[in-house]
């Protein structure tokens, strides 16, 4: 079996801490949608991401935190039921239009042969070197006020 993480940033590990689940987007935020009604695939917004990397780069994760100021590599928590996600092609290959496939390979930068993804919640721990934070006030609430700053 596949060994899988998910990298975040202390904004977003202090929200997944909350629960111990990496949550699609979409089941966080309802309205998504309406804040950015123009994004030419939602349909990213409706996965939880992974990666088979024990060490980030960023470049191939796609990580570069040109649209987010926050480093989204600062964190590393480790997939507990890698069999609920599938690699990233399966997935968009049996998910996604065409036109939606040749959109995604536009817009998402990186090596997709190291993406995985699930449309459900998935758990996942810190490593067990790292000692875990303690969740202070909402961490999303928190990482959401960061990003429109």
């Amino acid at each position: 079996m596949v060994r899988l993480y998910h990298f975040c940033c202390t904004h977003s590990y202090q929200a997944i801490a909350q629960t111990w689940q990496v949550v699609p987007v979409s089941m966080l935020v309802s309205n998504i949608m309406d804040r950015i009604p123009d994004h030419p695939l939602p349909p990213l917004f409706d996965l939880a991401w992974f990666t088979d990397m024990e060490v980030p780069d960023r470049q191939a994760l796609g990580l570069t935190s040109r649209l987010i100021r926050c480093d989204r590599t600062e964190r590393r928590l480790v997939v507990l039921t890698p069999w609920k996600c599938q690699p990233w092609r399966a997935w968009s290959m049996e998910n996604l239009e065409r036109r939606q496939q040749h959109i995604a390979r536009e817009l998402l930068s990186g090596d997709p042969t190291r993406w995985w993804v699930s449309p459900i919640p998935v758990p996942v721990a810190p490593p067990s070197d790292e000692r875990p934070l303690r969740p202070s006030r909402s961490g999303l609430a928190h990482h959401s006020e960061h990003l429109r700053r």
